[in-house]
């Protein structure tokens, strides 16, 4: 019994650890993006914000760019954000008003604490929800419930559909 306790306490020390483990992004231009990086996909997905597909597969240079032509003040919808990722990035780099739409429970946790790390309350609007081209109210199937896991069964093409769309929409309406 003591063993299995003690074995349960540093379980709980380790994760109580690892949430205080932030990755600082820099931009070179008196940009820096904090996030908290507790597994080795948290991780890749803050230095992807400076990397090509190549480097990582969470790279996505061209949303960076497409938030990189916003306006200061754009309004951005981030459908299926994950751990934030790009909501911190339009919020510092360019001002945005992001809405931030994240149905799995363990990244909406790390959504809000980077949002925390980067003191954007005001510009960062987290909904703990999943969108979808039908308004009804439905279950949402998680393949993986681990931190950063982007998986889902019934969500992930109309998210990515949601998604592809606004990327190729030069103008939020």
């Amino acid at each position: 019994m003591q063993n299995e306790q003690e074995k349960l306490l540093n379980q709980i020390i380790s994760i109580d650890e690892s949430m205080k483990t932030v990755t600082t992004v820099d931009f070179g231009i008196g940009k820096k993006l904090l996030f908290v990086t507790i597994n080795s996909s948290t991780y890749m997905r803050a230095l992807a914000l400076t990397q090509t597909p190549d480097q990582n597969i969470h790279a996505e240079p061209e949303t960076t760019g497409w938030i990189d032509e916003f306006e200061g003040g754009a309004v951005l919808l981030d459908i299926g954000a994950n751990v934030g990722t790009f909501s911190v990035y339009a919020a510092v780099v360019k001002k945005a008003r992001v809405y931030a739409f994240e149905p799995s429970s363990p990244n909406f946790f790390l959504l809000n604490r980077n949002i925390q790390l980067n003191n954007i309350n005001g510009l960062v609007t987290p909904f703990p929800i999943a969108l979808s081209d039908e308004s009804k109210i439905d279950s949402f199937i998680c393949q993986a419930w681990k931190s950063a896991a982007a998986e889902t069964r019934r969500a992930r093409t109309r998210i990515g559909y949601c998604r592809n769309e606004l990327r190729r929409s030069s103008k939020v309406r």
